[in-house]
């Protein structure tokens, strides 16, 4: 009886306020929602399959996070990053990758150091 007990998960209690919370995250994140563009409570919710309600909260969320730009009776603005900005993003972004490169090559695997080495070298050249 253990093996089984082991072998599953408790099931995800996931509210739909957290549900469109992760959502709208998720597809700002991956750039699903394009910079610069105002939408509505309503946009999301009908797309989310959701009341205005919960949308309201994960937008509350998000602006908290400067995610997205609430704006009183103009909507809500997915913000674009100015070229300071992305600079800033982009040097953390390195600084991250650095630390990650120098945490794996303490564990000295070749092939790990060898993947992440060929990644850095293709990120470096896309940004150029």
């Amino acid at each position: 009886m253990t093996a089984c007990k082991e072998s599953l998960a408790p099931i995800e209690r996931i509210t739909p306020n957290e549900r469109a919370h992760l959502s709208l995250k998720q597809a700002l994140l991956s750039g699903r929602t394009e910079l610069g563009t105002t939408l509505t409570l309503r946009y999301f919710a009908e797309v989310l399959g959701t009341s205005v309600l919960p949308v309201r909260e994960a937008i509350a969320r998000l602006s908290a996070e400067n995610a997205l730009l609430v704006r009183l009776n103009c909507g809500i603005r997915v913000p674009v990053l100015d070229a300071d900005a992305a600079d800033e993003v982009w040097d953390l972004r390195l600084q991250l990758e650095g630390h990650a490169y120098r945490l794996a090559a303490q564990r000295e695997k070749q092939q790990d150091l060898a993947a992440f080495h060929a990644f850095v070298i293709s990120v470096n050249g896309a940004r150029a």
